[in-house]
């Protein structure tokens, strides 16, 4: 809490600086767009974030995903019940993704898809807890790039261990080589695990960078040798890992920085 309010108050000052400097300028950059106040929510993140994984990673029906720090499992659930795409959410909460199908997903879902959704739940009662329970699945734990270290380890599977963050750090790695994409929107401190494992395992991933935390990985250098404070900086710092990376600006507000690779 002490990490998130610190970088709360650092994204504010940072968001000022830039709208400062616009105003000089009397313009503002399109590719640094940033929302009209700090923390604001676009509604419509996820739904504009989908379409563009659909389009340019190619899912299709059955594919299998894992969205890292998915939070209250938004995008799992537009994934699961729109394009019946499989989906790991790996976060150290728990989420209940029927319940945020039903209380954000469905309203902004065409009538047809109402209409129908409401037919087969007169049917089945169950339907929408059904079909989630088969299309995502969750790990309750925080992503790390140690999970490369069990690369050989298969206590998990025989049961022979009996401590839990190793069965944990299994399950994750298991969950990573066997999708066919990494997803990390503002995945806070697990952003640049998510890309060191996909480099280690020749995983296609994308990031969308948020905080920075640069009291806590203080470490970090761009290669002119700054270090790395600023949003900007991370995102830089993350492109920088491998020259076959891609950078895009996603169409919608606030952090929109997308570092992305298709091996």
């Amino acid at each position: 809490k002490k990490l998130k309010k610190e970088e709360g108050r650092r994204r504010a000052i940072e968001i000022a600086r830039e709208r400062k400097a616009a105003q000089q300028c009397n313009e503002v950059d399109p590719a640094a767009k940033t929302s009209t106040r700090h923390g604001a929510r676009n509604q419509r993140r996820h739904q504009k974030f989908m379409k563009w994984l659909l389009d340019t990673f190619d899912l299709q029906k059955g594919s299998c995903v894992v969205d890292i720090a998915g939070g209250k499992g938004e995008l799992a659930a537009r994934l699961a019940y729109c394009h019946h795409v499989n989906v790991c959410i790996i976060d150290p909460r728990e989420a209940n993704v029927s319940k945020c199908f039903e209380d954000v997903v469905l309203r902004g879902l065409p009538k047809k898809w109402q209409q129908i959704y409401q037919q087969n739940l007169s049917e089945n009662n169950n339907f929408l807890t059904e079909m989630m329970d088969q299309r995502v699945r969750q790990i309750v734990s925080c992503f790390h790039d140690g999970i490369l270290s069990y690369k050989s380890y298969i206590g998990a599977e025989n049961g022979s261990t009996v401590d839990k963050r190793h069965v944990l750090s299994y399950e994750m790695l298991k969950a990573v080589q066997d999708c066919s994409l990494l997803i990390g929107m503002h995945a806070d401190n697990a952003t640049e695990a998510i890309v060191d494992v996909a480099i280690a395992l020749n995983k296609p991933f994308v990031v969308v960078p948020c905080c920075v935390f640069p009291n806590f990985f203080c470490n970090r250098v761009l290669v002119d040798g700054s270090k790395v404070r600023s949003h900007e900086q991370f995102c830089k710092f993350l492109a920088e890992k491998d020259e076959r990376f891609n950078v895009e600006i996603l169409p919608f507000d606030g952090r929109n920085v997308a570092i992305w690779w298709k091996p």
